[in-house]
């Protein structure tokens, strides 16, 4: 059982459905919201007062989406479990971040053997 919510908090937001706007609205928060797990260890209150942009619309979506998932906002989630999603998700967004760091050079790369710039 502990393994499927595990698996639940660590969906990354921008996979679950929710309109490009409301993820860059999570993401645009501090801290911002990467997983689902992070939406559940918040409260409504305070995700409506840390997020700008985020009207009742996104709100009713938000909370279908973490029902589907055995998810709500605010969760009692036991300790064990939640400091399991921490490691788990500070390991994840490094890895994200590793690996848009070489798209990135590799972008770099790309463009170094084409035109320099023009004046």
């Amino acid at each position: 059982m502990k393994e499927k919510i595990l698996a639940a908090l660590m969906r990354p937001i921008q996979e679950v459905g929710l309109p490009i706007k409301a993820v860059n609205a999570l993401r645009g928060r501090r801290p911002p919201v990467i997983f689902l797990g992070d939406l559940a260890l918040i409260s409504e209150r305070e995700l409506y007062r840390s997020t700008v942009r985020l009207g009742p619309v996104f709100m009713g979506r938000i909370k279908a989406i973490l029902s589907e998932h055995s998810l709500a906002l605010g969760m009692d989630l036991d300790s064990d479990l939640v400091d399991q999603f921490q490691v788990d998700s500070r390991l994840e967004t490094a890895r994200l971040l590793r690996e848009r760091i070489a798209e990135l050079i590799r972008e770099a790369e790309a463009r170094e053997g084409g035109p320099g710039p023009t004046y």
